[in-house]
C-alpha cells in the first residue's frame, strides 16, 4: 500500500466521542449507516490521506509529528484495508471504479450467504419512513418527555395492580395460549404489538436526533415481524440517548401491556378479552426472552453494549473467542486481541462464552415446545437447528482451516493440532468409560413392618400411644368416635328381644312359624355381634411388638378415617431397607452389570451419606408406589395416575430397588422417611451416556 494515493471520500462524517473516559474518532458512511471508531492517533494518520501524495508519505509525516503514538506500518495497513473495504476511501487509478463495483457485490454475496445460514433471524427492507416520522413528532413530540413518563408509570402500576388481582384467572388462561383455537389471536397481537415496538423504536431515534431510513420485516424462528433500522442512533453523543433509543421499543410493549391488562381485567369473554390477554402473554415472554436478554442481538445487547462502552460486543466477543483458541490451541505466534484493555478482555471472553452457550439452549426450548404442540413443524424447525448447529459451524471450521490468512505460515500445524484435538474430543466422549450414576427416590421400610389399618369408620378423638412409642401386641393406638354405631347396636338388640318374645309366644302355641323365627334370631345375633366388634375396634391396637410409626399427616384430631385406611405402620426398628423408585425409560442401564455402590441421603439429612448394603432390583413391571409420599399428590417428584384419588398408582410402569441398610447409619432411620439413592453402575462411554438419555427423554416425553 505504500505508494497508494487515496483520500476519504467527500460524502464521510466524522465526530469525536468518549468511550471509557477515552476520546475516539468516529466516522459515518451515510450511504450504509456503518460506523467506524479510530483512536486520535490514527484518525491524525488517516485525516491526512490526499490523492497528491502517497499513503508513505503520509505515514512518515505522522511518525514525524508524533513517533511515539502514531500507528507503525501493520496498524495503519489494517486501518487503510478496513476503510477500502468499507467504500470510505477513494483511490486513484482506471481500477477504482471497477474495484468499488466489486466490493459492492462481495459484500452483497456475504448478505445472501449469511440470509441462507442463518435460521434466527432474516431482514427484507421495505421503504424508507424518515420523511413520515419527521412529519409524526410534532404530534408525538410531547409525549416523549417528563409528562409522558410520568403517565407510562401510572398507567403501568395500574396494570401491574390489575394482573396481581387477578392472578389466578390470569394462570389458568395461560393453560390455552398456544392451543390451535388461540393461534390467531396471538400471532395478531404478536403483529400489533411488534409493529408499535417498533415504532417506538423510529420515533425515539428521530427524536433524539437520528434518522431511520430502513423499515422491513425479518423472519424469526420462520416467524414473520416488523422490524426498524435505528443505527444512526449509534451517532449520539451520550450514550444514556442510545440507551434510552434502544430500550424504548420494550417501554411501548410494557405500556400496551398494562392497557391491555386493564381492558382484560374488566372485560368478559370475546374477540378483544382475548387479544388483550394475548398482548400481555407476548409482551411479557418476549421481552424476557428475547427483547431485554443481552445475550441475543436485541434490545438488551445494545444496551448492555452501551453500559459497558463496548461496541461491536458480539461481533469483538467472537473475534476475542477466536484469539484464545488461535494463541492457546493453534500455537500461533503473532495473534491480536480486539480488546484494548484487561477489562474489554474479561467482558468479551465471558460474553463470548455465555452467549454461545444460552442460543442452543433457548432453541432447544423453543423447539421442544413447539414439538409439544406441532409434532411436524418441531421436527422440521429440528432439523434446520442441527444443521445451524453442527453442519454450518464444521463448515466454517474446514474453510477457516483452508483459507485463512492467519495460518499462512502455520497452515499445517494448525490443522494438525485441531484435527488431533478432535480426535482427542472423541476418543473421551465416545470410546473413554466414564463413571455413570443413577439417581431415584425411595423410602425407608423397616424390613419387618406391619401397616396399621381402621377396621371401623369414625372420627379421630383421642390419641392413646404417641407416635414413636414402643407398643406390644393389644396395646392400644389411638380412639375413634362413630355415634351411629351405639345407636344402631341399640336398635338391633331391641329387634332380638322382640324376636326372642314372638319365638316363646310360636312356641306355646306350636306355630309353623317357629323355624323362620329362629334364622332371623340367628342372623340379628350375627349383627348384634358385629356391631360390638366394630364398636370394640373404635379403639385401634398394635398388632405386631414393635415401634408405632404414625402418618402425622393422617393423625389429625377431629380427621375422619376411613375403613380399611392405612394410618401408619407397627416396626421393628432393628432392620431397614431403602425401597426406590426407578422410571422404566432409562433405567436399562441397571442391568447391564453389577452395582458397584449404593449411597442413600435422606431428606432433612442431606449431609449424612449412607452406604448402602445389598442391592437387589426387581425387573418386574410395578405401579403401585410404595408411600404415597413419593408420588405427586404427597409431594413427590413421581408422576401418579390421573384416576388413582389414593396417590399411590404411578402413571408409568417402575423398577423398584432395594437397598438393604447398615444398623450403625450415621442418618437417623425412620419408617417412611424419604430420601433419594444414587448407584454407581458400570463406567460407559458419555456419549452412550447422553444418547439413552436423551432416547429416553423422547419415549416418555412423546410415548414412542
Amino acid at each position: 500500500m505504500a505508494g497508494l494515493r487515496c483520500t476519504l471520500r467527500p460524502t464521510v462524517r466524522s465526530w469525536n466521542q468518549t468511550f471509557r473516559g477515552e476520546r475516539w474518532r468516529v466516522i459515518c458512511d451515510p450511504f450504509s449507516d456503518r460506523f467506524f471508531r479510530l483512536r486520535p492517533d490514527a484518525w491524525n494518520f488517516v485525516a491526512r490521506l490526499r490523492r497528491e501524495r502517497t499513503v508513505e508519505e503520509v505515514w512518515q509525516e505522522s511518525r514525524e509529528q508524533n513517533p511515539a503514538r502514531a500507528p507503525n506500518r501493520d496498524e495503519a495497513a489494517a486501518v487503510l484495508l478496513s476503510l477500502i473495504q468499507a467504500n470510505l476511501v477513494a483511490e486513484t487509478g482506471p481500477r477504482e471504479v471497477e474495484q468499488l463495483l466489486q466490493r459492492h457485490e462481495k459484500r452483497r454475496q456475504q448478505r445472501l450467504t449469511a440470509r441462507f445460514m442463518g435460521i434466527a433471524s432474516q431482514r427484507i427492507p421495505l421503504f424508507n419512513p424518515d420523511a413520515w416520522l419527521a412529519a409524526m413528532l410534532p404530534w408525538v413530540g410531547p409525549m416523549l418527555g417528563r409528562w409522558g413518563a410520568l403517565v407510562w408509570a401510572g398507567v403501568l402500576l395500574a396494570g401491574v395492580k390489575a394482573v396481581v388481582e387477578h392472578w389466578d384467572r390470569l394462570w389458568d388462561q395461560a393453560q390455552g395460549v398456544i392451543a390451535p383455537t388461540n393461534l390467531l389471536f396471538l400471532y395478531l397481537s404478536f403483529a400489533l404489538l411488534k409493529s408499535c415496538h417498533e415504532l417506538g423504536h423510529a420515533l425515539v431515534c428521530r427524536h433524539q436526533g437520528g434518522a431511520v431510513h430502513k423499515v422491513g420485516i425479518q423472519f424469526v424462528l420462520l416467524v414473520p415481524m416488523p422490524y426498524v433500522d435505528a443505527t444512526t442512533s449509534w451517532a449520539l453523543h451520550s450514550r444514556w440517548r442510545r440507551i434510552l433509543v434502544a430500550s424504548s421499543g420494550m417501554l411501548t410493549e410494557f405500556f400496551l401491556a398494562a392497557l391491555a391488562a386493564l381492558y382484560w381485567s374488566q372485560s368478559g369473554e370475546g374477540l378483544l378479552h382475548a387479544i388483550a390477554y394475548n398482548t400481555m402473554f407476548v409482551a411479557t415472554v418476549s421481552t424476557i426472552l428475547f427483547n431485554a436478554n443481552p445475550l441475543l442481538r436485541y434490545d438488551g445487547y445494545y444496551i448492555l453494549s452501551d453500559l459497558l462502552e463496548i461496541p461491536n460486543l458480539s461481533q469483538r466477543s467472537q473475534k476475542q473467542i477466536t484469539y484464545l483458541l488461535e494463541k492457546y490451541l493453534l500455537g500461533l505466534p503473532r495473534g491480536q486481541s480486539p480488546a484494548d484493555t484487561p477489562r474489554v478482555a474479561f467482558w468479551l471472553t465471558l460474553y463470548g462464552i455465555t452467549s454461545g452457550i444460552y442460543r442452543p439452549l433457548l432453541l432447544g426450548s423453543i423447539l421442544l415446545f413447539v414439538v409439544d404442540k406441532y409434532f411436524i413443524l418441531g421436527v422440521l424447525m429440528g432439523l434446520s437447528l442441527l444443521f445451524s448447529l453442527m453442519v454450518v459451524p464444521f463448515y466454517r471450521l474446514v474453510r477457516y482451516l483452508a483459507t485463512s490468512p492467519a495460518l499462512a505460515q502455520h497452515r499445517t500445524q494448525a490443522t494438525a493440532r485441531v484435527v488431533g484435538s478432535l480426535l482427542v474430543l472423541f476418543m473421551l466422549v465416545a470410546w473413554l468409560p466414564w463413571p455413570n450414576t443413577l439417581r431415584a427416590p425411595g423410602v425407608v421400610e423397616a424390613e419387618q413392618h406391619r401397616l396399621v389399618i381402621v377396621d371401623t369408620p369414625g372420627r379421630l378423638v383421642e390419641i392413646l400411644s404417641p407416635s414413636g412409642q414402643r407398643v406390644v401386641v393389644g396395646d392400644p393406638l389411638f380412639r375413634l368416635e362413630n355415634f351411629s354405631l351405639p345407636w344402631d347396636l341399640r336398635v338391633a338388640q331391641a329387634q332380638q328381644e322382640e324376636l326372642r318374645v314372638m319365638q316363646r309366644r310360636a312356641g306355646s302355641e306350636k306355630s309353623a312359624d317357629l323355624a323362620p323365627l329362629a334364622e332371623q334370631l340367628l342372623s340379628i345375633s350375627a349383627h348384634i355381634a358385629t356391631l360390638e366388634g366394630m364398636i370394640e375396634a373404635l379403639t385401634v391396637r398394635a398388632r405386631q411388638e414393635g415401634v408405632w410409626v404414625a402418618n402425622t399427616g393422617m393423625m389429625q384430631q377431629g380427621r375422619w378415617m376411613s375403613r380399611g385406611e392405612g394410618v401408619g405402620w407397627t416396626v421393628d426398628p432393628g432392620g431397614f431397607r431403602f425401597t426406590a423408585v426407578a422410571p422404566q425409560e432409562g433405567s436399562s442401564e441397571l442391568f447391564s452389570g453389577p452395582v458397584a455402590k449404593a449411597e442413600v441421603r435422606l431428606n432433612g439429612q442431606e449431609g449424612e451419606n449412607v452406604v448402602g448394603g445389598t442391592v437387589r432390583i426387581l425387573p418386574y413391571r410395578h405401579q403401585q408406589l410404595p408411600s404415597m409420599a413419593l408420588g405427586w399428590m404427597g409431594g413427590g417428584q413421581i408422576p401418579v395416575a390421573p384416576e388413582d384419588k389414593s396417590g399411590m398408582m404411578a402413571a408409568e410402569p417402575f423398577f423398584l430397588i432395594h437397598v438393604t441398610l447398615p444398623p450403625a447409619a450415621g442418618a437417623q432411620m425412620a419408617h417412611g422417611r424419604t430420601g433419594e439413592v444414587r448407584l454407581t453402575l458400570p463406567g460407559r462411554p458419555l456419549l452412550q451416556q447422553w444418547l439413552e438419555s436423551w432416547w429416553a427423554f423422547v419415549q416418555r416425553r412423546y410415548q414412542l
